[in-house]
């Protein structure tokens, strides 16, 4: 199911929260990366903004969304900023 996803099915869902098995993650930026003539999709990131603590560490998530419903995606901490805590999620 993942493989199907694109950047749009994601962008209309900016500012929304997900359920990280409990943590509360805001996606907070959509970003197309760059173009692979092979590839069947563009490959993208998404941001996720959520608290400072707990951490999560890197590794798979069931993220749950109201429209989405359950993802497994893998998550990766890239840091705090003013907001909170940065996670990061790659599709290739």
């Amino acid at each position: 199911m993942l493989d199907s996803f694109t950047p749009a099915h994601f962008t209309p869902l900016l500012g929304e929260a997900f359920d990280a098995e409990g943590a509360e993650l805001k996606l907070t930026e959509v970003e197309a990366l760059g173009s692979n003539s092979t590839a069947h999709r563009q490959a993208f990131s998404l941001l996720f903004h959520g608290p400072r603590a707990p951490l999560l560490e890197q590794r798979i998530y069931g993220l749950k969304h109201a429209s989405l419903g359950r993802l497994e995606i893998f998550l990766v901490p890239i840091g705090p900023d003013a907001q909170g805590q940065r996670y990061q999620a790659i599709f290739s």
